[in-house]
């Protein structure tokens, strides 16, 4: 019994003590994580204080507010490991050998980061310069980027002259000593706090009294790779402080202004409630734990009482008192406990750094915690002693009920009934009013899953106390669930169960302790069960949200068909389609062209267009995003209002042309004052997926009035795009700045083959947003600032009004918008007037940023014409916010799988020599390093360990139990055993009883796990930032695993309790053979 209490003791203090290590562990890995995770535009705050005038201060006073500055800088960053770069910026200097009027001029820079953030090409970098007078009419050394050296036709070594350009006399000449190149272009320094064409000088240099300054910039940045986790707290304070000092404060002279560009504070103070939330819950499963063990402990004390009660008699006979055998029993469960409490904490340890690959998965920062985890922290052995003390106050309580001597018994059987009536009912009003509090503390979490703020230790320990009084509820409830079990198997015909239902139904008090294990181990691999089949759905459904398809492509910029059709071969590709987005600011109609509509409410949307037929089947969007129902649902709604199932609405060509002809009519216009000039004359076409491209037909050398047949190629000699392709329309430009004549178009022909268009059908000049003057019949347009261009659209002939477009829209979007589903809005956001009609309303779009609250989903035929007007050349193109990006969203096929499958798509766009590269998104590898995000990853694996730790104790309780009801019940089994109840039979029987127990203990804690997790699923933190994922987390209930799970737990117990019970009969035969 000793050894079982050790290995009790020694497991539930090694689990806690090994959820602590791993809590801190997990904090600090998760941590670096998250800022590893970041930009470095994100992750560096920067201070800036400048004006478009010069710096009055002395030399002084810039040095006592740089040490000031660079001071605070420094305390803000305190404890972080964090690197300072401080840049000061000059005035612009004119070149004075550039020629008197020239307006060249450049800027002299100093920096700490200079030499990270360029690549010295030739040469060497400037040293410092004496800032004495005497000196600083010298030349001093400088380096300038090969740009500037060649646009200024420099030399190494050559002397430049500067004069400043502010009313200062300040002169300065530098010599080339160096040239540069930026490593990375788009790096936050070259953004913010350098120019690829600036003069970078020493810091010697700009300190110097006579050079006029006009901006200085401070960046710092936190190590991400060493970041220590204790110190976040702290360090979100020390930020907080710091952007609020620094609009308060002026440079000398007050002459510059102060602003301070910080998204790390916010990233922080977000992060200090997710590691706060993510540790709680660690401990969360060490309380649940910890009441599993002293459950286990009582049936050990129990155990050990029937043991030691003939002993502690005898003691009670020689005048020991029970206080006295209580003391004595509580120093023995010291001896016990302490060291065990000692051996766990090393115990731990070794098993976080040996555990740690089955989290971490390679992670070299986590892997460098692990190895650098020397010591226990103080807390780790406060609970660990405290868990020993605890443990031995449960086994002294051993003495206190052993010691009842026969008289003592006898005296309180003689207690009055209603005594002992009234406390058990306070007893069990107590642990009615527990479990009330436990569960109201879990109700006031609320309804959504984001967990940022703090999360308070009542609401840590509810679940286990819940829990607890769930099972002496469930426990008090026993003997009347056990009594009708146990009438209904004594009717059974066999006598093993007639006898087992008899024995539960008559004695089921003595099944408590038991049952209380079966009770709390069952609640808790419930919960561990679900939560981890709802993380698991949750990171798939994150991953297919963000990608939207298995595999998709985006960022394709300034690319044609020819990609696409790459893209739509590659081996291993499914199904797929196409998709144009970019995003525009929706502006109404009827608000006025001079302010282009804008105003502080005009909410600005994604604009996603796609094939609604080929979507079908690749778009990954929940139901419940779509008011339940499928895309497969939803996505034919697009292709109403004239446009096609694909969502187009261009002139198919027949078969696979290359050359498209054109009959063009080209007559002069009516102005007097202005000679019309050569016109140049361009289709513009999809492929069979809606992706835009455009070639150049021909030019008319003049407004003739006659017929020109222009020829062009649409796709080129060993070029291949998806067929059938599609005209949209034709954009003239002319070659002089007079306004374009009338226009027409006659005849098509694909590669000799006429193209029938289509009855009421023809090219015309669509109206423009914000001016409807613009359009004119037959193409007569007004003149435009630089070459006049005018793009003629396939549209019905006559039509007059705005373009109707079905679109799907956000709910977060029509509430920004004031609209419903069935609404129409009226928009100038594009180029032309666009009226769209709300057919669907879905919670998020996939595949989009920021959660894809504010997005639009709408035919692809709608950015075609945008992507035709923007490739016309110059002119109207609405409210447009970025360029226009091209995307292919794809399935898998042939059982390669979704990386596989990225990694193939990356080898076939560096093979394309994009001007712009592309992103390439497999929603495999999406979910995967959702998975093994450190909060993820350790907070699955403490769960994992908790239900191991569970079903140990409960095949230990089994055990024990059966152990104690050999000894309890000899001489009922005897008397069995006359009655000729073989020994087989007999252990049958015990299986019996114990299988009841354990049934009715698992529905119980079925009952029990679930209601807990009504409100313990609130607490779950499924985001790396701890907001609410998209979609939604949803509890799943994963019933094969359960039930294999269970399987597998029945199996050991009837191992455990068969082999038990075999050795206790092979022990009482030793014992009566001697």
């Amino acid at each position: 019994m000793l050894a079982a209490a050790v290995a009790v003791v020694m497991t539930a203090l090694v689990l806690v003590t090994l959820i602590g290590l791993h809590a801190s562990t997990v904090r600090a890995a998760s941590v670096r994580s998250a800022l590893r995770a970041m930009s470095a535009d994100t992750r560096t705050v920067r201070v800036v204080y400048g004006s478009g005038t010069e710096w009055q201060a002395t030399a002084d006073e810039r040095s006592a507010f740089f040490a000031r500055l660079r001071a605070r800088v420094d305390a803000a960053f305190a404890g972080v490991g964090a690197r300072v770069d401080t840049t000061v910026v000059s005035g612009p200097y004119v070149l004075l050998d550039a020629g008197p009027s020239s307006t060249d001029a450049v800027a002299f820079w100093s920096g700490d980061a200079v030499k990270d953030k360029a690549r010295l090409l030739r040469g060497q970098w400037p040293a410092a310069s004496p800032a004495s007078s005497a000196s600083s009419a010298g030349a001093v050394p400088a380096v300038v980027s090969e740009q500037s050296l060649a646009a200024h036709h420099w030399n190494l070594g050559e002397e430049v002259r500067t004069r400043s350009g502010w009313e200062s006399a300040s002169s300065l000449t530098f010599r080339i000593v160096g040239v540069y190149q930026p490593m990375d272009p788009t790096d936050a320094f070259w953004l913010h706090d350098g120019d690829q064409g600036t003069v970078f000088v020493d810091s010697s240099v700009t300190a110097r009294a006579d050079t006029v300054l006009a901006q200085v910039a401070v960046a710092a940045a936190p190590d991400s790779a060493g970041f220590p986790a204790g110190r976040l707290p702290r360090f979100a304070g020390q930020l907080a402080a710091f952007d609020a000092w620094v609009p308060t404060t002026s440079s000398p002279g007050g002459d510059f202004a102060a602003s301070v560009e910080d998204r790390l504070a916010p990233r922080m103070r977000a992060l200090v409630g997710v590691t706060a939330v993510s540790v709680r819950l660690e401990w969360l499963v060490a309380a649940e734990l910890g009441v599993l063990s002293a459950a286990a402990l009582a049936q050990i004390a129990r155990a050990l009482a029937d043991r030691r009660h003939a002993m502690d008699g005898l003691l009670r006979a020689r005048g020991s008192s029970i206080r006295a055998l209580g003391r004595v029993q509580i120093v023995e469960g010291l001896l016990l406990a302490v060291p065990c409490a000692l051996l766990a904490l090393w115990a731990a340890r070794w098993l976080e750094r040996r555990m740690g690959a089955t989290w971490a998965h390679g992670d070299s920062g986590a892997a460098a915690l692990l190895d650098g985890a020397d010591r226990v922290q103080t807390a780790q052995w406060v609970v660990a002693l405290i868990g020993a003390v605890l443990a031995a106050v449960l086994l002294g309580a051993v003495g206190t009920r052993s010691a009842l001597t026969h008289s003592t018994v006898a005296r309180v059987r003689r207690r009055s009934t209603l005594r002992g009536t009234v406390q058990r009912a306070t007893i069990d009003l107590a642990v009615l009013a527990f479990a009330l509090a436990a569960l109201w503390e879990l109700l006031q979490v609320g309804d959504d899953a984001s967990r940022t703020g703090s999360l308070p230790w009542p609401q840590v320990v509810a679940p286990a106390v819940l829990l607890f009084a769930g099972a002496l509820i469930a426990l008090r409830l026993l003997p009347f669930l056990a009594a009708p079990a146990g009438r209904i198997a004594a009717y059974s015909k066999g006598p093993l169960a007639a006898l087992a239902g008899w024995r539960l139904g008559r004695a089921a008090r003595t099944q408590a302790l038991p049952m209380a294990l079966v009770v709390v181990a069952v609640a808790i691999g419930v919960q561990a069960g679900v939560l981890l089949s709802s993380a698991d759905r949750s990171d798939a459904d994150q991953a297919a949200f963000v990608v939207g398809a298995d595999v998709r492509v985006a960022g394709l910029v300034s690319t044609g068909p020819q990609t696409l059709h790459a893209l739509a071969t590659t081996p291993g590709t499914g199904k797929g389609f196409a998709a144009l987005r970019a995003s525009y600011r929706l502006v109404r109609a009827d608000q006025a062209a001079e302010t282009h509509g804008v105003d502080n409410t005009t909410p600005t949307a994604d604009v996603l267009g796609l094939d609604p037929a080929r979507s079908d089947g690749v778009l990954m969007l929940r139901n419940d995003l779509a008011g339940g129902r499928s895309w497969s649902r939803i996505s034919p709604l697009l292709s109403t209002d004239g446009w096609n199932a694909h969502g187009q609405s261009g002139i198919a060509l027949p078969g696979t042309p290359t050359q498209l002809s054109a009959n063009i009519t080209y007559r002069p216009g009516t102005s007097s004052t202005c000679t019309d000039g050569p016109l140049q004359v361009s289709a513009h076409f999809t492929d069979a997926y809606g992706f835009p491209g455009s070639a150049v037909l021909g030019t008319i050398a003049a407004p003739d009035g006659l017929v020109h047949s222009l020829t062009g190629t649409l796709i080129g000699s060993g070029a291949h795009v998806a067929s059938p392709v599609s005209i949209t329309g034709l954009s003239v430009t002319s070659a002089t700045l007079c306004p374009i004549g009338q226009v027409s178009v006659g005849a098509l022909r694909a590669d000799g083959k006429p193209v029938a268009l289509a009855a009421g059908m023809g090219f015309a000049a669509p109206a423009v947003s914000t001016d409807a003057g613009l359009a004119g019949a037959d193409a007569s347009v007004k003149g435009i600032t630089g070459q006049p261009t005018e793009l003629l659209r396939l549209t019905e002939t006559g039509r007059t009004g705005p373009l109707v477009v079905p679109a799907i829209v956000t709910r977060h979007l029509l509430a920004s918008l004031d609209k419903h589903v069935g609404d129409t809005f009226a928009t100038g956001a594009f180029s032309q007037p666009v009226t769209l009609r709300v057919v669907a309303e879905i919670a998020g779009a996939p595949g989009t940023a920021d959660g894809g609250q504010d997005a639009v989903i709408v035919p692809i035929g709608l950015l075609d014409r945008e992507a035709a007007r923007a490739a016309a050349g110059p002119g109207q193109t609405g409210q447009q916010i970025g360029p226009l990006a091209g995307e292919w969203w794809a399935d898998t096929d042939g059982g390669v799988s979704a990386p596989r499958l990225a990694d193939r798509y990356r080898s076939t766009l560096n093979g394309a020599h994009l001007a712009q590269p592309a992103t390439v998104e497999d929603r495999a590898s999406q979910e995967k390093a959702l998975r093994d995000y450190p909060f993820a990853a350790g907070f699955s694996l403490t769960l994992k360990l908790g239900s191991v730790a569970a079903l140990a104790f409960v095949l230990l309780g089994l055990a024990l139990h059966t152990v104690s009801t050999l000894r309890e019940r000899a001489g009922e089994l005897a008397v069995l055993d006359a009655l000729g109840l073989t020994r087989r039979r007999a252990a049958w029987l015990l299986l019996a009883e114990q299988a009841g127990v354990a049934v009715l203990g698992a529905l119980a804690g079925l009952g029990l796990g679930a209601l807990a997790l009504r409100s313990e699923f609130k607490l779950m933190v499924f985001t790396p930032s701890g907001a609410p994922p998209t979609p939604p987390a949803v509890r799943v209930y994963d019933w094969p695993a359960l039930g294999l799970a269970g399987a597998a737990a029945a199996v050991f117990g009837v191992v455990a309790v068969l082999v038990t019970f075999a050795v206790g009969e092979r022990a009482s035969f030793r014992a009566e053979a001697d």
